[in-house]
């Protein structure tokens, strides 16, 4: 596999490369596309909180410039650039039609806590009603859920006395089903899982409140990315009125869907 998070990825060749063979895949070849792509909010505002345009400017350029294929190729007319955490937001508000969802009125006007769990990092941010995102309390930490994996593996070789490290696959194994298999026997590894995924948790949790704050003054605290599939339970734990969707590893390409549909495209 080749690892995307790099700061120069957003105008690389590789993300370039990627989103074509995505477009392609997905049966856009030969065809004029209309496509919305995202940045974590540390990218996407500068630190005294303007927008980034050099490097929004610079991520539209590098996906126009296309990619050299014998196969036919989508023509990528139009690219608007959001954030991630307005993406997951946008994926709440309404369904894949374009109705708005039950929660709408809700959501539009109260501030939301955005809490993004990827492998390698965690992004967070706050949006404000009407979909203003308050920079003050947002930004990214480099600590996400791969770390688990890393420290599940050190603690099961060490408790378990082998000779040699887990592999990735097993250790994966071990978080869907709380067992290994040892010797040829399931071995249970349960109490050990969720020992590392409180202490991650925490970790992750502590990273965002330096942002965040305590968000007892927001309405809800929306969990998205693949890390919340696997820390559900303890993320929920540090805010009771916390929400995890339905697969929330989609919720930003759900959004993204939806904002240049029914968004952009309105």
């Amino acid at each position: 596999y080749e690892d995307t998070r790099f700061n120069n990825y957003p105008r690389s060749e590789l993300n370039r490369a990627l989103v074509h063979d995505a477009l392609r895949r997905a049966g856009y070849g030969g065809r004029n596309v209309r496509i919305t792509t995202g940045l974590p909010v540390s990218y996407y505002y500068l630190p005294n909180g303007e927008k980034n345009q050099t490097l929004i400017d610079a991520k539209v350029a590098n996906l126009r410039k296309g990619v050299t294929s014998s196969l036919p190729l989508a023509n990528i007319v139009e690219n608007t650039v959001t954030t991630e955490a307005v993406a997951a937001f946008v994926d709440q508000l309404m369904d894949i039609d374009g109705t708005p969802s039950d929660d709408y009125e809700d959501l539009v006007n109260v501030s939301i806590g955005v809490i993004d769990v990827g492998g390698k990092t965690t992004d967070s941010a706050v949006l404000l009603p009407n979909m203003y995102v308050d920079t003050s309390r947002s930004g990214s930490s480099d600590v996400g859920v791969l770390q688990l994996v890393e420290a599940l593996g050190a603690k099961l070789r060490a408790k378990l006395d082998l000779d040699n490290a887990l592999s990735t696959t097993a250790i994966e194994r071990a978080l869907r089903t709380g067992t290994v298999r040892i010797s040829g026997r399931e071995e249970s590894v349960h109490e050990i899982i969720e020992e590392e995924k409180e202490r991650l948790a925490a970790h992750i949790m502590s990273a965002v409140r330096t942002k965040v704050g305590s968000g007892s003054d927001l309405d809800r605290v929306l969990f998205v990315g693949g890390g919340a599939i696997v820390l559900k339970d303890q993320l929920l734990r540090h805010y009771p009125h916390g929400v995890v969707p339905d697969h929330p590893e989609f919720a930003n390409a759900r959004g993204m869907l939806k904002f240049a549909k029914h968004v952009v495209g309105a």
